[in-house]
């Protein structure tokens, strides 16, 4: 008779170990998940800029937890597979989107300048 208990995927921990290391963010397997929800939501921005490694992933630039974080999704199983420093991308605020500069900060700025106004 086999023993089946839960065990976490490498890529999990190879993740989640990444995330802490270069983010100081303690994630758990759930916040993982969360983060590809946010993905597929469409919530993080894709970054065709930056060379994964391995083929079939992309890496997405968003903010989970209030911090800003690079991750990397392997597309076919849709799982986060690990966290990239955001020197990957530049500088700290400055991203490459559709082979455009952009600073994300000032993107949000700039939608909250086109709310209109709540009188």
């Amino acid at each position: 008779m086999k023993n089946y208990h839960s065990k976490i995927a490498d890529d999990s921990k190879h993740a989640i170990s990444r995330a802490l290391e270069r983010f100081d963010l303690k994630l758990k397997v759930k916040d993982l998940s969360d983060i590809n929800k946010l993905i597929q939501q469409g919530k993080f921005k894709p970054m065709p800029s930056i060379q994964c490694h391995k083929g079939n992933r992309t890496a997405y630039l968003g903010f989970f937890k209030n911090t800003k974080i690079l991750v990397v999704r392997k597309d076919s199983t849709g799982r986060i597979t690990t966290f990239l420093p955001l020197s990957r991308i530049g500088e700290e605020n400055d991203f490459r989107a559709i082979g455009h500069e952009f600073n994300f900060d000032s993107l949000l700025i700039e939608k909250a300048r086109q709310m209109p106004r709540l009188n």
